[in-house]
């Protein structure tokens, strides 16, 4: 494995453990809403969980009310920051009222007292629902070091954040398969992921064609085209899916 993709992983895991856990028991203004699942005020009328469809969804303390405000995270780099759920949180509905809903973070587990309040309803999203064929996607390889490396080949169409979330965890649930899984789109970009210097071309080329990978210790977490970064640009490229 090259070495970027080495300092990828650790860094992915630490900024999004790290950056979610300073969230926990954090006293916010427009205080967060705490989970009670006896609150009578409360009535579960979903017990069904779902993923949040996009990035960067703000909670809300009440329907059309006011952003709940990250205190701790706003102290830390000096400008505010609200709390906001993404497609890595899984959620279930604890109430509803017109367009929004009010919801219950379970995933990650470091979110579940601080992650709660209202989103829109539209932002729900069962990932289940998008069917997966055993024609989509071929394992080009299993290479076991301290961590199992999967290397998959996406032959399907119109492949999106959404289908990488959903294949992702048709081979995680259905397929069992445990480790760091590495999507591609070209079987050539397989073949340059563990080379340490890449040329531009083959840079460029591996970033347009490395078009998903998920960790290990965060399995439901899914990184879209995760080349695709200041060092791509740098280089020319400009096919940005991220």
């Amino acid at each position: 494995m090259n070495r970027k993709l080495t300092f990828m992983l650790s860094i992915f895991s630490v900024i999004l453990i790290g950056c979610n856990k300073s969230s926990n028991n954090v006293n916010t203004q427009n205080k967060a809403i705490t989970y009670k699942p006896n609150q009578k005020t409360e009535v579960v009328v979903d017990k069904s969980t779902y993923r949040i469809s996009e990035s960067d969804v703000y909670v809300y303390n009440r329907p059309n009310g006011e952003k709940i405000k990250n205190q701790k995270l706003s102290s830390v780099l000096g400008e505010t920051h609200y709390i906001q759920v993404d497609t890595d949180c899984t959620v279930e509905v604890v109430e509803k009222k017109d367009e929004w809903v009010k919801i219950h973070t379970v995933y990650p587990d470091w979110l579940q007292d601080t992650h709660n309040g209202w989103i829109l309803a539209k932002y729900l999203y069962n990932f289940s629902e998008i069917k997966i064929s055993d024609t989509e996607y071929k394992i080009l390889k299993e290479v076991s070091t301290t961590v199992n490396n999967i290397y998959v080949l996406y032959l399907g169409d119109n492949f999106s954040k959404k289908k990488a979330i959903a294949l992702n965890e048709y081979l995680r649930n259905s397929k069992k398969l445990l480790g760091n899984i590495y999507i591609f789109d070209d079987e050539k970009a397989s073949e340059l992921i563990d080379n340490n210097s890449l040329e531009k071309d083959n840079y460029v080329f591996l970033a347009d064609h490395f078009i998903a990978m998920s960790t290990f210790d965060i399995p439901k977490s899914v990184i879209y085209y995760p080349y695709q970064d200041n060092q791509y640009k740098a280089l020319g490229g400009k096919n940005f899916k991220n």
